[in-house]
């Protein structure tokens, strides 16, 4: 597919399947400097849509490297108290959120140090809180996607953009006659499996491979999600692609062993092969062959950053996963394999969020507030999961990477 027709395929989808525009919003699109050129053509069919205001918010790691090299660990960590105010007057007015996820520079900071990243990361995450909330929780529409550039391309296929651009047009059906009514037909076939889970009212999940055992509780309000979500009474896509199951995990009942499968970029660094032990919640023990540093650091960001807040089903058939390919990238590997998600939990899905209205409240009930997310990969062809509901039914859900509904 050609650069001009896959750009323009992949602009309308994001922005009328992803984040469901309309005439009257605001954008604010995130992303680093190599994707500008792509930004500014989404920013300019939002305004066609009828956007109110665009802006770019350009990242760019090779500044914060330099940065990091340069400051002491007070310095790195005084930022400007205007973004803290921009973040809460975006989200108050409702701004549309995109992030352009950087496949390019995923190696930048690996050798920075991690002190430093950590206090740069926590000072940016707490200043950007409300609307990190407000995302979590869909107050506001947001999506994550990706794009092909020289770099991704190398380290996926070690071919071209080109070859990449057809790998990815098959994945995000960009090679439909209507790829935005290709993943609505999609869609409504993809929530049977949701309301599958839902009406099992699962209480536990053990997860069995050669190198996993673990169980995870969930409250009996935990409610299964996936496909498309709902803010303002709008349906959007917050991934694109997406390939998940997923619900929030009760934090205080977690208990056993995990191992990573797929490489997965903390604090900016890549950390491959990771054992977690879970007692009560708590991650007790994180033990990995790559990235031991940047895990440290993470699970110390703030007192809730070591319990669990998501837990997600993906069945090894997807298309990313039949692809075999690792791409390196948490938003395509995480819709190619199981997963769980170290750090803050989604609220909702708790059909009682509405009761839990601080907090206090949330974390007390059992679903983790933190300023992180990450989610950790953990699915292959030979992981087993069996599921205990609350009237006291046993049953396989996954048998060897595969759903059994």
């Amino acid at each position: 597919m050609t650069k001009n027709k896959f750009d323009k395929l992949y602009s309308q989808l994001i922005l009328e399947l992803g984040l469901n525009f309309e005439k009257g919003m605001s954008l604010i699109i995130r992303c680093a400097p190599d994707y500008y050129s792509f930004a500014s053509q989404i920013a300019k069919l939002a305004y066609k849509m009828g956007a109110i205001n665009v802006e770019i918010d350009l990242v760019d790691t090779t500044l914060i490297k330099e940065r990091c090299k340069y400051q002491d660990l007070e310095q790195v960590s005084k930022l400007p108290n205007y973004l803290k105010n921009q973040d809460e007057e975006r989200t108050k007015e409702k701004w549309a959120f995109l992030a352009i996820s950087d496949t390019e520079n995923n190696t930048v900071l690996n050798t920075t140090d991690k002190n430093k990243l950590a206090a740069y990361t926590n000072k940016k995450s707490e200043l950007g809180s409300t609307g990190r909330k407000g995302r979590m929780n869909f107050e506001v529409p947001w999506c994550i996607v990706c794009y092909p550039l020289k770099k991704w391309a190398k380290q996926v296929l070690n071919s071209n953009v080109e070859d990449m651009r057809n790998l990815l047009s098959k994945i995000l059906l960009l090679d439909k006659d209507d790829p935005v009514q290709a993943w609505k037909d999609f869609d409504s076939e993809f929530k049977k499996g949701n309301e599958f889970l839902n009406n099992l009212k699962i209480k536990t999940l053990h997860y069995i491979s050669p190198i996993t055992d673990l169980t995870i509780s969930l409250k009996e309000e935990a409610i299964w999600l996936g496909g498309s979500d709902e803010c303002n009474n709008k349906p959007l896509f917050v991934n694109i692609p997406t390939f998940e199951h997923f619900t929030v995990p009760n934090k205080f009942s977690v208990n056993g062993y995990v191992t990573t499968t797929r490489p997965v970029t903390v604090l900016q660094s890549q950390c491959n092969d990771i054992r977690f032990e879970f007692k009560d919640g708590k991650v007790i023990n994180c033990v990995a062959k790559e990235g031991q540093d940047a895990l440290d650091q993470y699970l110390k960001t703030d007192e809730n950053a070591c319990y669990l807040g998501e837990v997600a089903l993906v069945d090894e058939r997807t298309p990313i996963a039949q692809s075999n390919k690792i791409f390196n990238n948490i938003l395509f590997d995480e819709n190619a394999s199981c997963h769980i998600a170290i750090g803050a939990g989604y609220s909702v899905c708790l059909s009682n969020s509405k009761d839990l209205d601080t907090d206090e409240k949330l974390n007390e009930y059992g679903c983790n507030v933190s300023k992180v997310h990450t989610d950790f990969m953990i699915g292959a062809s030979d992981l087993n999961i069996y599921a205990t509901t609350y009237d006291g039914k046993e049953l396989q859900i996954y048998k060897n990477g595969e759903f059994t509904f």
